[in-house]
């Protein structure tokens, strides 16, 4: 059981972006909506669920916040990388690089966040 509470994080991040991603399917067969609104939809919401669920695990440590928080960034950078990779989408330009620095920008914010709330 100790290694399903290692990887329950993850499992909890596959399954809200496949809440997302169904939203945003649902969205897009009702309104037609452009690939830069999409994007940003799908943008926020990722890191709106980045930040609360690092300001929970900012709650929760004892160590350095940066540290955790980048730490999740890269795990939750490297879920979205073998997503993409599985789904054969995976392009690797600039836009993909701001995107990734901004889940690690968001992660380390919330880590920070919730370390400071605890005291």
């Amino acid at each position: 059981m100790k290694i399903l509470k290692n990887y329950r994080s993850i499992l909890k991040l596959i399954i809200y972006i496949i809440i997302i991603t169904t939203f945003q399917t649902i969205l897009n067969l009702i309104f037609n909506i452009n690939n830069v609104i999409n994007s940003f939809i799908s943008l926020t919401l990722l890191c709106s669920y980045i930040l609360i669920t690092n300001i929970y695990t900012g709650k929760t440590i004892t160590d350095k916040a940066y540290k955790t928080g980048f730490k999740n960034g890269i795990i939750t950078i490297a879920t979205l990388l073998i997503l993409s990779l599985l789904s054969f989408s995976f392009t690797f330009n600039l836009e993909t690089v701001l995107y990734y620095l901004i889940i690690i920008f968001i992660s380390i914010l919330g880590c920070i966040i919730g370390i400071n709330k605890k005291r």
